[in-house]
């Protein structure tokens, strides 16, 4: 029994929409050629079945373009063609992610204000345990002389900060000769962006003064991430804390206070305070946040009084359905 036109019409559209959903990445003739061999009695050749997928994947002019009532088989560029949109600043925001089965995180060493003995402690904890990734979750160093807030310029320049924060990255290194690093920028680093942006727009865009190239990120192997990245490490997200950005202020809980913004298993620092908290959903998904302590001075000259505290996190993998995190705390030089 022959179709009547409309009905052969719908038929043909149904049968190249499903072949171009179940391979979308196939040059159009090789589909073509798929349709066809299993479909003669509808198209009167391949260069018919050809047309048909060209004009639902909007190659076939500006006018059959606009007219086609499905967005799902076009492009980005030729959804902005069919509704003759201006040019748009859009971000493509991923999360950076990670791969491991063992790691270290740790954040706040705010170096050149670094806790020598804080590290000491956590380099000496994890002598055996052979982490297969570190990650430093913002504010490794301080941008001191950069900060907007209280400078004494007697302190440290700029200059010598990049030095001492090059020479802890590479003693890291030393330490652990067999490990991937990632260095993800915090607040602190993003002083030398904004610093740019206000005082040397002229050289703003020029690759060479960005702050992982002055600090040799790419000849030492150490992976950067930006600071405004959250990172995906296979379902545990890892933030530096401050990308919420006045959203949470001095919170009593830091861990409660990502648990509220992220409603995901988070792990960040920031605020310089270990804390945990855990809630069921209501599927029984337990979700837990944790905040890390700081590996920074605990008494900084412009906040001697705090509710700060020492400490870093040990991250390992079980299986494809659960990971561990310890959120360790160092108290008079000791891992509890």
């Amino acid at each position: 029994m022959l179709l009547s036109g409309c009905m052969s019409k719908e038929k043909r559209k149904k049968v190249v929409q499903k072949f171009l959903s179940d391979f979308p990445n196939l040059p159009n003739l090789t589909l073509a050629k798929m349709i066809y061999k299993d479909n003669k009695l509808l198209f009167t050749d391949i260069d018919a079945v050809r047309s048909a997928i060209r004009y639902h994947k909007g190659s076939l002019g500006t006018k059959n373009l606009r007219k086609l009532k499905s967005d799902k088989f076009l492009s980005k560029e030729k959804q902005q063609k069919k509704y003759n949109l201006p040019e748009a600043i859009e971000t493509d925001y991923q999360p950076f992610k990670i791969i491991g089965n063992k790691g270290l995180i740790f954040s706040d060493t705010h170096v050149p204000f670094h806790s020598v003995s804080a590290l000491e402690t956590m380099f000496e904890y994890t002598n055996n345990f052979n982490p297969d990734f570190i990650i430093i979750n913002g504010d490794g160093m301080d941008c001191f002389e950069l900060s907007r807030f209280c400078i004494d310029p007697t302190v440290i320049p700029f200059p010598e900060e990049r030095d001492r924060m090059k020479a802890f990255l590479s003693e890291l290194q030393r330490i652990y000769p067999k490990t991937k690093i990632y260095y993800k920028f915090g607040n602190h680093e993003k002083r030398w962006e904004t610093y740019l942006q206000e005082k040397a727009p002229e050289i703003y865009g020029m690759s060479e003064f960005r702050l992982e190239v002055l600090l040799g990120l790419f000849e030492m192997g150490i992976e950067y991430v930006p600071e405004d990245r959250y990172i995906d490490l296979m379902g545990l997200f890892v933030i530096h804390g401050h990308e919420y950005k006045n959203a949470i202020t001095s919170p009593a809980n830091p861990a409660r206070t990502f648990f509220l913004r992220t409603k995901d298993c988070t792990i960040g620092g920031h605020y310089h305070q270990p804390s945990e908290h855990t809630e069921p959903t209501i599927n029984d998904k337990l979700i837990t946040c944790w905040s890390i302590g700081c590996m920074c001075d605990l008494h900084p000259k412009y906040m001697p009084l705090n509710k700060w505290g020492h400490g870093f996190a040990k991250y390992e993998w079980v299986d494809k359905d659960f990971w561990r995190v310890e959120n360790k705390r160092i108290i008079k030089d000791k891992v509890v």
